[in-house]
């Protein structure tokens, strides 16, 4: 679970707009960017969002918050598969509760089908080579393979 102590490592987020507080930061880091903790999450100011050390936040204007429930922590299930081009690397088993879908199991568009249905899904590759990886279709959540091949059918 991220919190208060663990939410500026290895974590995804996105931080809604907000007016920057009239008061001192609770922290400044070496960048400059200001941080203020709330009860529930975090503001922070600051001129660069995106990679930000380990993390992956994002915000539309220079000051954001950030409910602490909201962050993904990237160091846990399948976010630890991911490639630096958020693919999954098939050499590596997946963690339990993900299964692949093999772009030769249909003939359709799997990918507008995945798409369509919100179904959260990341490309997979087999015989990772940074040079040409071959596709191999998607990682999706076991639980919706079921649905996934009910409409497709």
């Amino acid at each position: 679970m991220v919190d208060r102590d663990t939410f500026n490592y290895m974590t995804q987020a996105v931080f809604r707009p907000v007016i920057k507080p009239n008061r001192i930061p609770d922290y400044v880091s070496e960048s400059g960017s200001q941080y203020w903790y709330e009860n529930d999450g975090v503001i922070r100011h600051s001129d660069h969002w995106g990679t930000v050390a380990s993390c992956l936040w994002s915000c539309t204007s220079t000051t954001g918050f950030c409910k602490f429930n909201k962050f993904i922590d990237l160091n846990s299930g399948i976010y630890r598969h991911l490639t630096y081009h958020d693919t999954i690397d098939l050499r590596k088993p997946l963690p339990r509760g993900w299964c692949h879908v093999s772009k030769y199991s249909t003939e359709r568009k799997l990918g507008h089908w995945l798409s369509k249905l919100n179904i959260r899904h990341y490309p997979a590759l087999k015989g990772f080579d940074k040079r040409s990886p071959e596709f191999d279709g998607y990682v999706i959540p076991s639980r919706s393979k079921k649905r996934l091949i009910k409409e497709m059918v």
